[in-house]
C-alpha cells in the first residue's frame, strides 16, 4: 500500500481492499484504545479510499461488505475529518449495495449511521455529506425506506429561521431529498405503475401538509427576504425553487390544488424594483406552471400574471436571455394547454408566436403539439395564431413523424372545423396553411383520415357550386370580407394537397367533382362584372387543382374535352375583357397553361376558333405589358404565350 503525496490518491490493487479495510479497523481500534494521536496518516487512508470509484472495485460482494462496515465505523468514530470523509466513501458504495439493503437488519444498520451523522450538531459538513447519502438511497432505494421515512423526513426538514451558510445548505440537501423522493414517484406513476402498488406515495402521504407548509414558508421568506447578505439571499432563492418543484410535483401526484400556495408570489418577480437576478424568475415560470396545472386559476389572471406570461416568452424568444428557457418553455407549453385566453391576439405577435413556437418545440415537442391541439376552437380570435405557429411548428426539423401520427386525427379535425366556423378570411388561410402543412408532414399511414376530409372538403364546396347565379355573384362580387373566396381558395388548395401527395390513391374519386369545379369556375367568370384581387386568388387555386386533378383523371376530362375546350376560350376572353389587376396575372398564365393542354387534344376543335383565339390573347398581351413591376411574372405569361401560338399556328397549317 501506497500514498500518493501530490494528489493524496491511494494507489492499491482491488484484491487488496479487503486487507485495506482491515488496516483501517486496526487504525481505528489503536486509536480508541490508546488514543493514538496520529489522526494524520489515518485520515489520508481513509480520504484515498473514499476517492476510489472503480466499477471493478465494487463487483465483489465481500469487498462491498468490508467498505459498509468500515465506513460505518469511521461515521461513528465522532471526529469530524474522519466522518466526512467516510461518508463520501459511504456515498460512493450505496449504488453498488442492493444485497445489504434488502436484509432489514443491514439496511436498519445503515440507515441508523446516515441519520445519526445527519442530525448531529455543530458539525455542518458532517450533515452536509449524511445529506447526500441519504438522498443517494432515496433515489435508489426509496421503495424500501418504510418506515425510515419520517425519520429521515424529521432530520432532514431543518429550522427555516437557520441564520448560517451552512445550515442554509444543509436545509438545502432536505429539499433535495424530498424532490428526488418526489421524482421517484411520478417517474413510477408516468411508466403506469398502479398508485396502489407504489410505496412511497404510502411513506410520504402522512407527511404531505407539513412539507406543503415547510414550502410555502420557504417562498415567503425567499419573496420577502430583506437581508443584505448575498449569500444567504441566494441560499434562499435556491431553497425557494426547490419548493416549488417539490410543491409542483406534489400537486401532480396527490391531484391538490397549489394554486392557493403559489399564486401570492406570482407576480412579484415582475413588479419588484429589485431585480431577482438568478433564479426567482425560474421559479416564478415554475410556480405559475403548477397553479396551471392545478386549474381554477381564472380569478388569479391579473396583469401581474400577465406580465410574468409576457417575460416567458420573451426568454423562450430573445437569444441573450439564456437562463430559465426550460421553465418559461414548460409554463408557456401548460398556458397553451389550460388557459388559450392568455394570448389574445393582441397579446402576442404572430413573429414572437413563430419563434416562441420554435424555441418550444427543442424542449418538449409533444407538449407544445397537444396544446395547439386542445386550444383550437376555444377563442376563434387565437385560432390565427395557433395555426401560425402549427405551420412553424411542423416544419421545424425537431418536430417528430411519430408525435404528428399519434395527433393527427383529431388536429385534422379541429383544424377543419375551426376552418369551416371562421368568417375572417385572413384566418381562414392561416387555418388552410396549417392544415396544409399537418398534409404534407404527416407519415403515409395517415392517409386513411384523408378520404374522410376530402368528402368534408366537397360538401363544403357544394354550397357554392349549387347557389343559384346571383347568389353566388353577390358572396364573390360584393363580399367585402372576402370570406367566401377565401374559403374556396383555401379548400381546392387542400385537394390539390391532398391528391399531390396521395395521388395513386385518389384516381377515380374525383371525376364528378371536376367537372362541378368547371360549372362553378364558368358561372363565376360570367357573372362577375371585374375580376377583383380575391376573385383572383379564388380562380388562381381553382385553376390549379384543375390542372392537378387533369394530370390524375384525365380518361375523364378526355370524354368531356369539348366542354372543357370550351370552358377554357371563355376563361381567356374573360381575362381579357375583365382583369383589372395585373399583379395576379399568374392567373391568365394558368389559363393559357389550359389552352396548351386542351388543343394539343381538340387542334380541330381549335381550328374553327383560332381567330377568337388569337384575338383574345392579343388584348391579355396589350394588358400585361404596360407593367413593368411584375416583369417575373410576364416573363411566364409571354413564354406561354409563344407556346400557345406554336401550336394554333402549327395546328391551322396542318
Amino acid at each position: 500500500m501506497s500514498i500518493n503525496q501530490s494528489s493524496k490518491f491511494i494507489l492499491v490493487p482491488n484484491e487488496h481492499i479487503y486487507s485495506l479495510c482491515e488496516v483501517l479497523d486496526m487504525q481505528l481500534n489503536l486509536r480508541t484504545i490508546f488514543e493514538n494521536p496520529n489522526l494524520g496518516e489515518c485520515k489520508k487512508t481513509l480520504c484515498g479510499l473514499a476517492k476510489l470509484r472503480s466499477d471493478s472495485l465494487f463487483k465483489t460482494q465481500n469487498n462491498v461488505n468490508a467498505l459498509l462496515s468500515i465506513y460505518s465505523q469511521f461515521v461513528k468514530s465522532g471526529e469530524s475529518d474522519l466522518m466526512v470523509e467516510a461518508l463520501k466513501g459511504l456515498r460512493n458504495v450505496i449504488p453498488y449495495s442492493g444485497q445489504n439493503f434488502k436484509c432489514a437488519k443491514e439496511r436498519e444498520i445503515l440507515l441508523a449511521v446516515m441519520c445519526s451523522a445527519a442530525g448531529v450538531d455543530n458539525k455542518p459538513n458532517v450533515r452536509l455529506e449524511a445529506m447526500n447519502c441519504l438522498i443517494e438511497v432515496c433515489a435508489i432505494y426509496s421503495d424500501q425506506l418504510d418506515p425510515y421515512f419520517t425519520e429521515i423526513h424529521d432530520i432532514v426538514m431543518l429550522p427555516l429561521e437557520s441564520k448560517s451558510n451552512e445550515e442554509l445548505i444543509i436545509s438545502i440537501k432536505g429539499f433535495e431529498l424530498v424532490l428526488e423522493f418526489s421524482k421517484v414517484i411520478l417517474f413510477k406513476m408516468e411508466k403506469g405503475v398502479g398508485t396502489s402498488a407504489i410505496k412511497e406515495i404510502v411513506i410520504l402521504e402522512p407527511l404531505l401538509e407539513n412539507i406543503v407548509e415547510k414550502c410555502t414558508n420557504c417562498l415567503t421568506k425567499s419573496y420577502n427576504d430583506s437581508s443584505e447578505n448575498i449569500a444567504i439571499k441566494e441560499f434562499n432563492s435556491q431553497k425557494a425553487y426547490l419548493a416549488t418543484l417539490i410543491l409542483s410535483y406534489l400537486c401532480k401526484i396527490y391531484k391538490f390544488n397549489a394554486a392557493s400556495y403559489l399564486v401570492p408570489f406570482i407576480g412579484n418577480p415582475c413588479t419588484s424594483d429589485y431585480d431577482f437576478d438568478c433564479e426567482l424568475k425560474g421559479i416564478a415560470f415554475t410556480a405559475l406552471s403548477c397553479a396551471l396545472h392545478c386549474g381554477e386559476l381564472d380569478k388569479y389572471l391579473d396583469s401581474a400574471l400577465r406580465n410574468l406570461f409576457s417575460f416567458a416568452i420573451r426568454t423562450i424568444v430573445e437569444p441573450q436571455m439564456t437562463r430559465h428557457k426550460e421553465s418559461a418553455a414548460s409554463l408557456i407549453s401548460t398556458a397553451l394547454l389550460y388557459y388559450p385566453n392568455l394570448i389574445k391576439t393582441d397579446f402576442i405577435s404572430h413573429k414572437t408566436t413563430e419563434a416562441c413556437v420554435h424555441n418550444l418545440s427543442k424542449y418538449n415537442t409533444e407538449s407544445i403539439l397537444i396544446a395547439i391541439k386542445n386550444s383550437l376552437g376555444c377563442d376563434p380570435s387565437i385560432d390565427k395564431i395557433l395555426s401560425v405557429a402549427l405551420t412553424y411548428f411542423l416544419s421545424n426539423p425537431h418536430t417528430h413523424a411519430d408525435i404528428v401520427s399519434q395527433q393527427f386525427p383529431q388536429l385534422l379535425h379541429q383544424l377543419y372545423a375551426s376552418l369551416c366556423n371562421t368568417t375572417v378570411a385572413n384566418t381562414i388561410i392561416s387555418i388552410g396553411n396549417a392544415i396544409q402543412s399537418l398534409i404534407l408532414n404527416s407519415p403515409f399511414k395517415c392517409i386513411t383520415f384523408i378520404p374522410d376530409l376530402i368528402t368534408k372538403i366537397v360538401t363544403v364546396m357544394g354550397k357554392y357550386f349549387q347557389n343559384e347565379d346571383q347568389k353566388t355573384l353577390k358572396l364573390f362580387s360584393r363580399d367585402e370580407k372576402n370570406t367566401s373566396c377565401a374559403i374556396v381558395s383555401v379548400n381546392c388548395l387542400l385537394i390539390n394537397t391532398c391528391v399531390g401527395k396521395y395521388q395513386d390513391e385518389f384516381k377515380n374519386d374525383l371525376g364528378i367533382f371536376v367537372f362541378s369545379l368547371i360549372d362553378f369556375i364558368h358561372k363565376l367568370i360570367k357573372l362577375s362584372p371585374v375580376f377583383t384581387p380575391p376573385i383572383c386568388m379564388c380562380l388562381e387555386e381553382m385553376l390549379l387543382l384543375l390542372i392537378a386533378l387533369y394530370n390524375q383523371m384525365n380518361h375523364y376530362i378526355m370524354a368531356n374535352m369539348n366542354k372543357v375546350f370550351n370552358f377554357v376560350c371563355d376563361m381567356l376572353f374573360s381575362f381579357s375583357q375583365k382583369m383589372t389587376d395585373y399583379s395576379y396575372v399568374a392567373v391568365p398564365c394558368i389559363v393559357l397553361e389550359l389552352l396548351i393542354i386542351v388543343i394539343e387534344n381538340v387542334k380541330e376543335k381549335a381550328k374553327s376558333i383560332m381567330e377568337e383565339i388569337f384575338r383574345d390573347i392579343n388584348q391579355l398581351l396589350e394588358n400585361v405589358l404596360p407593367n413593368p413591376e411584375i416583369i417575373i411574372a410576364i416573363n411566364r405569361f409571354v413564354s406561354y404565350l409563344a407556346y400557345c401560338f406554336h401550336i394554333l399556328s402549327a395546328s391551322y397549317f396542318n
